[in-house]
């Protein structure tokens, strides 16, 4: 075994004793505390005021997380994946146009103020770079929408890439909102089962698609093979 399959083999041992040590302390914290105070603030809130707040806040940087489980909250699973499919698809219509107008010279500096870098984005790339991007942890969900609008992806791949991705992590959120109005064991459970099922999907999709890139960059005959 070569010194750097060790070291990959190590950091995919600190990944996943990471992430399973952070799921089970959610899960304690979930069975500890009484969520229920949650579900009736939700609950005593107008829709269109909840729905309003989702399609707007995220588009200046707003973490989506408990505004997406406070759609669960408040309309339950159906009604919140619902309504949230319909938030996400705002969100990237409206970042495109945002990224298009004139105020995408600000939204330029304001990017590279964070420290991130605009990527120039070959359009055959765009839908695997769309889906990477998409599922890489510690990037905000309104940068990874700017980013890779001001990278010039074409918005075919662009919406049609994210949407379903963005979505894919969002139903925790909607699930986790819905059962905070009777949280019991199974539900934590599942809860507990479906971020790691997640998480280890988009570990895999995002291993797979930067060895491929790495295959492409030794090998430019690949470039036009399929992911």
């Amino acid at each position: 075994m070569t010194e750097n399959t060790a070291n990959k083999n190590s950091n995919e041992m600190v990944f996943w004793l990471a992430t399973v040590t952070g799921i089970v302390c959610l899960a304690l914290l979930m069975w500890l505390v009484d969520l229920k105070w949650l579900h009736g603030k939700a609950q005593d809130l107008p829709g269109s005021l909840v729905l309003l707040l989702t399609i707007v806040l995220p588009l200046f940087g707003v973490p989506v997380s408990f505004l997406f489980a406070l759609m669960g909250a408040k309309f339950g699973h159906l009604g919140g994946v619902m309504f949230t499919a319909l938030a996400i698809a705002l969100h990237l219509l409206g970042s495109w146009w945002i990224a298009h107008s004139w105020l995408k010279h600000p939204l330029e500096t304001l990017v590279r103020k964070t420290g991130r870098t605009i990527p120039t984005i070959p359009p055959e790339e765009a839908v695997p770079v769309c889906l990477l991007v998409a599922l890489v942890p510690g990037v905000s969900y309104t940068l990874k929408n700017y980013l890779l609008v001001l990278g010039n992806v074409r918005f075919k791949p662009f919406f049609w890439t994210l949407l379903p991705a963005h979505m894919i992590h969002a139903t925790l959120a909607i699930f986790f909102g819905d059962f905070t109005g009777a949280m019991t064991t199974p539900k934590i459970i599942f809860l507990s089962v479906y971020a790691l099922l997640l998480i280890g999907l988009g570990h895999y999709v995002v291993r797979r698609l930067k060895r491929r890139k790495n295959q492409r960059e030794e090998n430019p005959q690949l470039a036009s093979d399929p992911v």
